[in-house]
């Protein structure tokens, strides 16, 4: 089989796509035997992942060109009728998705493509749909978080852009299959227009053999427990609910507090800290290379999530699958993956008396955390391998395979 991904674009040279768990999806699929085909902005300056896996890079071409002008507007021509009214009052940014959806509907067609899969509504939450519309091949989207939840005071989520919104909905409505990071994000892509009978959630996976205890490596002292967070420093991750609860504990608990991550929340951050005397128990540690990442699970003891709103959170099959005890908030879709007084402890959103108390059973409790950890890399380990995931999006590449054929019919 052959499949198309689209999704937003990296950064790092290193990197397939914009997300690292995007690029473990594409490995995954590519493992299992599957050629993967990966429209990008432009090839890397080293040999592409061609040259060793089933996973193809091709670079978008120069929009300047004459040729890829005329053919993107004789493009526009074709799915004129699929986009809204909206986007074209911004006539540059539709003419980037256009360049987008025409090379994909391109390679589709040229390269005997099966299946599109596209994330986050990229490019600007099209999705892959002209090209589907030109290509008539089908189109499973993967919605993740940003790209459907909403939150203007978070200032948080892609539809702020109504044009980006009324594309996703149009991609909702029209794609063959319609899948969510958690079943709360499915029900959100439910809402905006998604046929439900034709959507299914499916949950996130974790490689457990990179993520994984080791008991050789302790934390700190023993009498110090680390507790860690992992996420952009920005307000949506509800690290200050986290700085809040410990500063109920300082007086009556020896604990380190890390912090993995960057963002403009920096200052702030460190403020706070020192307000609430954790200067000398708190480490803000920036941004870490994903090649490190795993080292910092293994050496915490308790793994904190504070999220006002969340998808679902990569993180916390980490967590898990280090054996590290983990408590989230009821932030969306979190509480799919962590099992409430068995794998850790669900709390409400931005309550840090509550957090607070949960922090201190486990802090209290070493045995506690040991059990929860335990069933958390058991729970990992049965219920979200990459196995188990990888499966599940082949049952869904058929199903989309199937629909379009009978709708074809």
């Amino acid at each position: 089989m052959k499949v198309l991904y689209l999704a937003p674009q990296r950064e790092a040279p290193e990197s397939l796509t914009a997300y690292s768990f995007i690029d473990e999806e594409i490995r995954g699929i590519a493992a299992r035997g599957l050629d993967v085909y990966l429209p990008i902005y432009s090839l890397p300056e080293k040999p592409g992942e061609s040259e060793r896996t089933r996973i193809h890079l091709f670079p978008l071409p120069s929009g300047l060109a004459f040729k890829e002008l005329v053919g993107t507007l004789q493009f526009l021509w074709q799915v004129r009728r699929l986009i809204p009214a909206v986007s074209w009052l911004r006539p540059f940014r539709l003419y980037h998705s256009l360049r987008w959806e025409h090379f994909t509907a391109l390679l589709a067609q040229s390269k005997g493509i099966d299946v599109i899969h596209s994330n986050f509504g990229f490019p600007n939450g099209f999705g892959g749909i002209l090209a589907r519309a030109v290509s008539s091949k089908p189109l499973v989207t993967t919605v993740r978080g940003m790209d459907v939840l909403l939150d203007h005071e978070l200032d948080y989520g892609l539809r702020r852009d109504a044009g980006y919104d009324a594309a996703l909905r149009t991609l909702l409505r029209n794609a063959d299959y319609v899948t969510g990071v958690s079943e709360f994000i499915r029900q959100q892509a439910i809402a905006l227009g998604a046929h439900a009978a034709y959507s299914r959630a499916v949950l996130k996976g974790v490689d457990y053999e990179n993520f994984k205890p080791n008991e050789e490596l302790p934390a700190t002292q023993k009498d110090r427990p680390m507790i860690l967070t992992v996420g952009g420093l920005i307000t949506r991750k509800g690290i200050h609910t986290i700085l809040e609860a410990l500063g109920q504990l300082i007086n009556s608990n020896q604990f380190d507090f890390v912090v993995v991550g960057k963002g403009a929340e920096l200052a702030n951050l460190k403020d706070q800290s020192e307000r609430l005397a954790l200067q000398k128990a708190t480490q803000f540690e920036g941004s870490v290379p994903r090649s490190r990442i795993a080292d910092y699970f293994r050496r915490c003891d308790i793994f904190v999530l504070g999220s006002k709103l969340e998808g679902a959170g990569n993180v916390l099959l980490e967590a898990m699958a280090s054996a590290r005890p983990v408590i989230c908030t009821n932030s969306g879709g979190p509480p799919e993956y962590v099992v409430d007084g068995n794998t850790g402890f669900v709390v409400g959103t931005s309550n840090p008396q509550e957090m607070a108390d949960r922090i201190k059973t486990l802090l209290d409790d070493p045995a506690l955390r040991l059990r929860f950890g335990k069933n958390g890399r058991e729970r990992a380990i049965e219920r979200f391998g990459y196995d188990r995931m990888v499966n599940d999006i082949l049952d869904i590449y058929r199903s989309a395979i199937a629909r379009r054929e009978r709708d074809s019919n």
